[in-house]
């Protein structure tokens, strides 16, 4: 059970869905950034082509649903880099 229990958070984070071993990660299904991107554009009364989104994993995926300018940067996941319209180069600070 303690095996599958691993095995479980290692697909999970391999997924990007889980960002660490380390953290338990409890959301409502009703939270994600696309509510909140659509909330917000709402409020504010901007336009899909207003808008800038910028992503590189599978919890971005909803921002890209919505968004008409798409950043995704370089080593993103396939999904991502699919559906962006700008890739921009991943600068690595050492």
């Amino acid at each position: 059970e303690l095996f599958s229990m691993f095995l479980t958070i290692d697909i999970l984070i391999n997924e990007g869905i889980c960002s660490d071993k380390r953290f338990a990660e409890f959301v409502s299904i009703d939270v994600g950034k696309n509510n909140a991107y659509v909330a917000l554009k709402n409020y504010y009364k901007f336009e899909n082509s207003q808008i800038i989104v910028v992503g590189d994993a599978l919890n971005d995926l909803g921002l890209f649903e919505h968004a008409s300018n798409r950043v995704a940067v370089s080593n993103a996941i396939n999904d991502i880099l699919e559906a962006s319209t700008y890739i921009v180069k991943t600068r690595i600070i050492v």
